[in-house]
């Protein structure tokens, strides 16, 4: 098994840290850093706006859907919104007359 120079290892581990806050501390990563950090917040006010413009749209098409089914005559909003019952009762009479041939 090979031993491990520590001093070696000790001297890398040195010149890496020193390299890294060179970069850190470089006007041109700093200032990439900035703008970086603005466009995450601008992307982040946007993605907030479009979850909010999303719902509202969904509350819109909700309203929208619920009076156009109250605007038909003849017929109440549990009927054309698809209420259980009637549903059942519509697929046992459907099931029927397609048996019978009726």
């Amino acid at each position: 098994m090979a031993r491990i120079d520590t001093a070696k290892l000790i001297l890398q581990a040195t010149d890496v840290a020193d390299r890294a806050y060179y970069v850190r501390q470089d006007p041109a990563v700093i200032k990439a850093a900035r703008e970086a950090w603005a466009d995450l917040a601008q992307a982040r006010r946007s993605s907030s706006r479009l979850v909010m413009e999303a719902g509202s749209a969904w509350r819109r098409a909700s309203d929208r859907s619920r009076s156009k089914a109250c605007a038909e005559p003849g017929r109440s909003p549990s009927e054309l919104s698809g209420g259980s019952a009637d549903l059942r009762k519509r697929a046992s009479s459907d099931y029927a007359h397609a048996r019978t041939g009726a």
